[in-house]
């Protein structure tokens, strides 16, 4: 009897050390998957003025997945009754969509979804804003330069 009794001791032991060791593993890969690997850019792309970077940000996609800081917050209602934004994290490049800025500034000429861009800067960030007219757009793109260069650190979409 009492060697039973040790033996399912032993097991329960067992059972629980595997166990925790499972769970400290799923801690670690959620903990890797929260850390975020701060990739330096190319240095002749920084230290640019922003309507230099903007330039380049607004035409070429795969800089644009690159100056983008992961992970990066996307906020937007979820419908018109919503009355607090959403956030959706956008963790690494594949997630994140090209957002196309080339047209932005004849944009008030266009027939629908007109908006006129707004740029403010403040301080070490820059705020590239599209207002609609007549419409309910309203986008908010936070850039901030981060080691000398320009990143998009959030984006704010209170559109209706």
């Amino acid at each position: 009897m009492i060697q039973v009794s040790k033996i399912m001791f032993s097991n329960i032991i067992l059972f629980c050390l595997l166990g925790c060791a499972n769970k400290k593993e799923e801690i670690k890969n959620e903990e890797k998957q929260k850390q975020i690997v701060f990739k330096q850019p190319n240095q002749k792309d920084c230290n640019q003025d922003f309507e230099m970077f903007f330039e380049k940000f607004s035409r070429d996609s795969l800089f644009q997945k690159d100056r983008v800081n992961y992970p990066i917050d996307y906020s937007f209602y979820e419908d018109v009754t919503s009355e607090e934004t959403t956030i959706e994290i956008i963790r690494k490049p594949s997630e994140f969509d090209y957002i196309n800025f080339k047209d932005d500034l004849e944009a008030k000429n266009k027939e629908y979804d007109r908006f006129s861009v707004v740029k403010e800067k403040k301080s070490d960030l820059f705020l590239y804003k599209r207002i609609g007219i007549d419409n309910g757009i309203r986008e908010t793109y936070s850039f901030m330069k981060i080691r000398g260069c320009w990143f998009l650190v959030s984006i704010l979409d209170e559109s209706t």
